[in-house]
């Protein structure tokens, strides 16, 4: 696995050295020089009609058949729509919003300020959302494709940090949409600039998904170790018996199955004050929020500040070996647990958050760690947790009482836990020289696109050389 991953991680985009143009000019102060026959236009200049808003509906419908509604929220990273969030809406309230091939659609609020999608026929019939504006290209004057990888460049992001109006959330209006200036070369050009991104972009996307995938079979992988280690010891000639459990199966023959009732000694859940909207001071009393536990480490930065007319409770202060679990998240993160490293004073416990204290003398807060991420630690919390599909899931303190743990003796524990912590550590550092790679290549087709759209680069002749064989 190893050696396999360490040589998906060395595929890159073969690079090339795309030719310049043969003159440049500089047109607006905001943009690199652009080559000497390109144009630049207003926004506005290139539409077939004034910018849209969208529909101002809450999009609480989901009827087959219907319309589809789209948000901001339904449009992923790639720019696909997403399926697990479906709304529509009744033809006559979507009529005024239909989208037609080409359409352009821009966040104008909010955090996603500036995101766009480009909506193709084969999403099928759709309208959209209030946050949105809509963008109709005079395909006379500007190839929608091209705007689409325009609105991706980093002078298009430049520009819209800038026209950002400070209000009460970030805002760039279809006005200022409306004024933004974009490098225009004559249309074959766009056509040809599109087709080569759309090439280039879609080699690039395809080893950032391979990437992904391996960091997903390392997820695996992980997952497997720990399963295996917790559950039938490190050593594979090992005598084993019947568990008595039959999710569990066969436990080494020194090893004990208990509920975990047995070998504790409290299980707490924190508290809720109102806190304030911003991260404690090192030296004031923070409140843990529940994603300090969503990572592999515990992250104490995940802390709201408590108000200083707050009476704190030392009771609930977080230390030093404390185990940690999630009592209340999405079932992705359901039962996520960590044990706390070093860390400072006044960090204290919330009310989405459980704090477990073990008997030593039976089991180790490491060794429980690993079996709480291990598959037959989750298969027990994911079977008895509280909630709906889809919505947060709750693990209840019986839940925790109740989970079956299979013992070995203390210096096995001790022993699993460190052959654990050096393989995963091995995985760890494999994991980062992916996610490196796969931010190089996030790099590098960002600054193709901007290269393109703004004529750094010179694709004229790439349809003759994409033609030939």
């Amino acid at each position: 696995m190893k050696a396999t991953a360490l040589q998906e991680i060395e595929v890159d985009v073969p690079r090339r050295r795309w030719p310049r143009y043969p003159a440049y000019r500089r047109v607006h102060q905001s943009w690199l020089r652009q080559p000497e026959h390109w144009d630049e236009r207003r926004f506005k200049f290139l539409l077939t009609s004034p910018l849209q808003y969208g529909a101002n509906e809450a999009g609480d419908d989901a009827t087959p058949g219907q319309p589809r509604f789209i948000r901001i929220t339904d449009i992923d990273q790639n720019g696909n729509l997403r399926d697990d969030t479906f709304r529509s809406l009744p033809e006559e309230v979507a009529k005024p919003y239909l989208l037609q091939q080409g359409d352009v659609l821009l966040a104008r609020s909010g955090a996603t300020v500036g995101k766009s999608f480009f909506y193709r026929p084969s999403w099928g019939r759709a309208a959209f959302a209030g946050y949105l504006i809509r963008a109709r290209l005079n395909t006379t004057k500007a190839i929608p494709e091209y705007i689409h990888y325009f609105t991706q460049s980093s002078p298009y992001w430049e520009w819209i940090g800038g026209a950002f109006i400070q209000a009460t959330i970030q805002n760039v209006s279809a006005e200022k949409y409306g004024n933004l200036p974009v490098p225009l070369p004559p249309l074959d050009e766009q056509r040809t600039i599109a087709a080569f991104l759309d090439r280039e972009t879609a080699r690039i996307d395809e080893l950032i998904a391979k990437k992904q995938r391996l960091i997903e079979l390392l997820k695996e992988k992980r997952q497997a170790i720990i399963s295996r280690a917790v559950t039938k010891g490190l050593d594979p000639n090992a005598p084993m018996k019947p568990s008595g459990i039959d999710w569990l199966g066969e436990i080494p023959a020194h090893w004990q199955a208990k509920r975990l009732r047995y070998s504790m000694r409290s299980v707490e859940q924190g508290w809720s004050p109102q806190c304030e909207n911003r991260q404690a001071d090192d030296d004031e009393w923070g409140v843990l929020k529940v994603g300090c536990v969503n990572g592999e480490q515990f992250d104490p930065s995940e802390n709201k500040a408590l108000p200083p007319e707050l009476k704190p409770l030392p009771e609930y202060e977080i230390k030093e070996g404390d185990l940690l679990m999630s009592r209340a998240n999405t079932r992705e993160l359901l039962g996520s647990a960590t044990v706390v490293g070093e860390i400072r004073p006044k960090l204290l416990l919330c009310d989405k958050l459980y704090r477990i204290r073990v008997q030593e003398v039976d089991v180790l807060p490491s060794f429980l760690l690993l079996f709480f991420e291990s598959s037959a630690g989750r298969f027990q919390f994911e079977r008895d947790a509280d909630g709906t599909s889809g919505s947060m899931k709750n693990i209840g303190q019986d839940t925790i009482k109740n989970t079956v743990v299979p013992l070995p003796p203390l210096s096995e524990q001790q022993r699993i836990v460190d052959a654990i912590t050096k393989q995963q550590n091995q995985v760890s550092d494999l994991r980062d020289a992916i996610e490196a790679a796969i931010k190089k290549l996030r790099e590098h087709r960002k600054s193709l696109i901007a290269a393109a759209v703004t004529g750094q680069i010179d694709v004229r002749n790439y349809q003759k050389e994409a033609a030939c064989p």
